[in-house]
């Protein structure tokens, strides 16, 4: 008995032929690929910044901008729980950078998310607001995890480390947008009470 094997080459890796325009994946490009993978959980960007009306701001407005100035403008405990994160960093131990990260800045991170969160607002204005903090705080929590993340393989992956970096240099613009906007809006509680 005679059977008669028929085998595709094309299905073997090895035997399939590199496109000539296509090159083969790089080191880089894969690094780079994990490092999209690690942030592709981030939440969508913060939502365009607050715009404020000459109007004279409402009571309600008011209370609800000195309300969210307390929570996002007090002294952050995240960048003061980052300082001991970059020390550990500059002694090459990344993996205790990771775990001062993950012990101190996420979790004060995620008291300041839950803190904002917990902001009862009744305003347009308010909610604005709020909406607009809370899309930087998360944006930065997301930031910090892939950060720590890429710490604990060890400074290892250049570019998913530069990329935690990136991400995370983003979130903290994104932050100081937020911040500027509940300034600006502490202005007008200001330009408001002379308007009375």
């Amino acid at each position: 008995m005679r059977y008669l094997v028929v085998a595709s080459c094309g299905a073997l890796p090895a035997c399939r032929e590199v496109e000539p325009d296509r090159a083969p994946v790089s080191r880089a490009e894969e690094l780079r690929q994990r490092g999209a993978e690690l942030v592709r959980g981030a939440p969508a960007p913060a939502p365009d910044p607050v715009m404020l009306s000459d109007e004279p701001l409402t009571t309600a407005e008011r209370e609800d901008v000195r309300a969210l100035a307390a929570a996002l403008l007090a002294t952050d405990p995240v960048e003061r729980a980052l300082t001991d994160v970059d020390e550990a960093v500059e002694r090459d131990l990344p993996v205790l950078a990771a775990e001062r990260l993950r012990g101190s800045a996420l979790v004060a991170s995620r008291q300041q998310v839950a803190q904002v969160e917990a902001i009862e607002v009744a305003s347009d204005l308010g909610r604005a607001l709020q909406r607009q903090g809370l899309a930087a705080l998360r944006q930065r929590d997301a930031a910090l995890e892939a950060y720590a993340g890429a710490l604990e393989r060890g400074i290892v992956e250049d570019l998913v480390l530069a990329d935690a970096l990136r991400d995370q240099r983003r979130a903290v613009d994104a932050l100081v947008e937020a911040r500027a906007a509940c300034v600006a809006a502490q202005r007008r509680i200001d330009a408001s009470a002379e308007g009375e």
